[in-house]
């Protein structure tokens, strides 16, 4: 796959609150949704609504800017032509 376009796949889950200086990517609060234990926080990246799961304590309100970054070891890979998920090395050679 080296020099070919692929799609990268997070799970909402493996989204991550950052520090500014760790931060991949950084966006503003459209929604927040109390679930009790944790909350679902809504903000739109390149014209879709992507979703995450934070914790209750944290302070988050509609409006306010987040710093996000994502669990490197969660990712996932797909072909951009077949759609298919790349299977990892690690994963290829069991």
């Amino acid at each position: 796959y080296n020099g070919k376009e692929l799609v990268i796949g997070v799970r909402p889950e493996d989204l991550l609150l950052v520090s500014k200086d760790k931060a991949v990517f950084s966006e503003t609060v459209l929604v927040v949704e109390p679930q009790g234990s944790h909350q679902v926080v809504a903000f739109n990246l390149d014209e879709t609504i992507v979703k995450m799961i934070v914790s209750a304590e944290m302070k988050i309100k509609p409006g306010d800017n987040i710093e996000l970054g994502f669990n490197s070891k969660r990712l996932h890979f797909f072909n951009r032509e077949t759609e298919n998920r790349i299977p990892l090395k690690n994963e290829v050679e069991q």
